[in-house]
Order: structure tokens, then sequence, then C-alpha cells
């Protein structure tokens, strides 16, 4: 999900990020490795583990310096294919920050 997101806000992944759902927090490698206990490396869970039902939300922040923080919501869960490219953003406001 990362990697859609600094697609969709036309980032280049320069920065650490985080994602806390409820009181979990699943963040970017090269932070669990430097031992903070209350993480979990992003890519040993699956999506569809942390986001389980619609309604599920969740906070992305990436770029800790600058704290660029979004809120997450699952809105749809399909499994029929669709005639449509996904996954699609369906709403937002104002213009993309720059990266740095």
């Amino acid at each position: 999900m990362h990697h859609i997101i600094q697609t969709i806000m036309g980032w280049k992944n320069r920065h650490l990020y985080e994602f806390t759902i409820n009181t979990l927090r699943f963040a970017d490698s090269r932070l669990v490795n430097e031992d903070f206990d209350d993480l979990t490396d992003v890519k040993t869970v699956l999506l569809e583990d942390v986001f389980p039902k619609t309604g599920t939300t969740a906070i992305y922040l990436y770029d800790f310096g600058d704290g660029w923080k979004h809120q997450l919501e699952l809105i749809e869960i399909s499994n029929a294919p669709q005639n449509e490219l996904l996954p699609s953003l369906v709403s937002g406001q104002n213009a993309c920050p720059p990266e740095d």
C-alpha cells in the first residue's frame, strides 16, 4: 500500500513511513531493524489481515521530519473482476504536497 500511495502522491519513496491501525503499528523495515519493539515490519503482513472489513481505518505517516499524515479507510471489498484500473483514489482535497 505504501508504494501505491507514493505513486498517487507523486513522491519518490525517499523517507521512512508507518501505518497505524487501532493500536498496531506497521513500519518500514528500516525502523523495525532499529529495535523499536512495538513495530511490525510491513513486509510480514498481508493487506487483507490489517484491513479485514469495510470501515477499517488506518493512519499513514510519511516523512517523519515533515510529518505527512493521511487517513485511509477501506470502503469496499470485491472479489469480482472490475472493468476499471485498481486501486483507485475516490476522494481527496487540495493539491498534493511536494516530496521535500
